[in-house]
């Protein structure tokens, strides 16, 4: 029985070290997105962007960048409420956010192998 149990914790052991120093890497770039929310944006995120100039003249009034832009798309909430998820080819998604203490509504129309940033609403609080 003794035996049994030492046999146990060298394979536990030796099990705890391959996960801790070949599986930490790996780790840190595994994201997992089960809920609707995040596999939108993931999917968003993971395209090139193309800014329509009707955002870009937004993003320059507000004095918003690229990475506050990605930012939104990030940590935003997706309303599919106010979204056609079912238009062709392009599903048009509303992500809200609050940036700079701002309510911020981003229009995306995702597409298979791009996404368009269509408009982008900026209110004060």
């Amino acid at each position: 029985m003794i035996k049994r149990i030492g046999f146990f914790l060298i394979g536990l052991s030796i099990g705890i070290i391959f996960v801790v120093f070949f599986l930490q890497t790996r780790q840190e770039k595994v994201d997992f997105c089960y809920l609707p929310n995040c596999r939108v944006l993931k999917n968003i995120r993971s395209k090139g962007l193309k800014i329509d100039s009707l955002a870009q003249g937004a993003m320059d009034t507000h004095a918003m960048d690229i990475e506050d832009l990605k930012n939104i798309l990030t940590y935003g909430d997706v309303d599919f409420s106010n979204s056609d998820t079912k238009s062709e080819p392009c599903k048009t998604y509303l992500v809200e956010a609050i940036w700079k203490e701002q309510d911020v509504a981003i229009t995306v129309l995702n597409c298979e192998k791009e996404a368009h940033i269509k408009n982008i609403n900026v209110e004060k609080d």
